[in-house]
């Protein structure tokens, strides 16, 4: 006897579901044009004037160098072998000297290049809002893909071309956020090198080398926002009418 009464429960949730969805789809199809044909330009003059600023400023580079003189003082004065002089110890005595280290006489913190936390500091929110905007803006052009049906299929190719470079983008952003979590633990296992062998220059010349080229690692990432800033809006722009209409079902009249 409770049947019809579960039956019309269920369909009143059922219409409640999608009213939800239908709200959520047409909050997408208003926003996410208006986001991309206004917001985007104001997103490549923003970012242009950061990759300018003091943080991304190639003149600021010197300040990417590492100071080593807490953590080895007095090492370039030490009466020891310079690190050319190391190349030509003997094979036995150089064993020693690396199964050896030389200890701390106290416990050293090493710092992290301040630099460059700054750069991943400004970097990481610019990724996850240009992954998120790209995710509407992906949502937006599917909705907007009409049912399958044979021929009057070239709008929906203009869709398809443009959600591949959104999708792409997508993924490039995601791809930039995992490596900028990886540099501390990558650059902590360089520094315990130094820690441990405090004598061997190079470890700390590949720690200099290794934040120089992330320096430019990360300015290039910039770049390539702002780039995708662009190139989305000039492709959604260029094809915006095939977009929001793919298909014509209006034929003129031969007569």
């Amino acid at each position: 006897r409770d049947v019809p009464n579960i039956q019309v429960k269920m369909d009143a949730k059922k219409t409640i579901y999608l009213e939800e969805v239908e709200k959520k789809r047409e909050g997408i199809l208003q926003n996410a044009e208006k986001e991309v044909l206004e917001y985007f330009p104001k997103k490549v003059k923003e970012l242009d004037e950061i990759l300018q600023g003091d943080v991304f400023a190639v003149k600021k580079m010197e300040e990417v160098k590492n100071d080593w003189s807490a953590v080895c003082p007095n090492l370039e004065k030490s009466n020891g072998p310079s690190s050319d002089d190391t190349d030509v110890l003997p094979a036995k005595r150089r064993k020693t000297e690396d199964s050896a280290p030389t200890a701390m006489s106290q416990p050293v913190t090493v710092q992290s290049n301040k630099r460059l936390t700054a750069m991943i500091d400004m970097l990481k929110p610019i990724l996850v809002d240009i992954a998120q905007r790209l995710n509407v803006i992906k949502s937006w052009i599917m909705l907007l893909v009409p049912k399958i049906e044979d021929g009057n299929n070239f709008g929906v190719s203009i869709q398809e071309d443009v959600l591949a470079e959104i999708v792409k983008a997508e993924s490039d952003a995601i791809t930039y956020l995992d490596q900028l979590n990886k540099y501390f633990f990558t650059r902590g296992k360089m520094v315990s090198k130094v820690l441990k062998y405090p004598r061997i220059c190079d470890y700390r010349r590949a720690i200099d080398e290794y934040d120089e080229k992330l320096f430019h690692n990360y300015r290039l990432i910039l770049l390539e926002v702002q780039n995708t800033y662009l190139c989305i809006h000039d492709i959604i722009f260029k094809n915006i009418e095939k977009i929001r209409q793919p298909r014509n079902y209006h034929t003129g009249s031969l007569y």
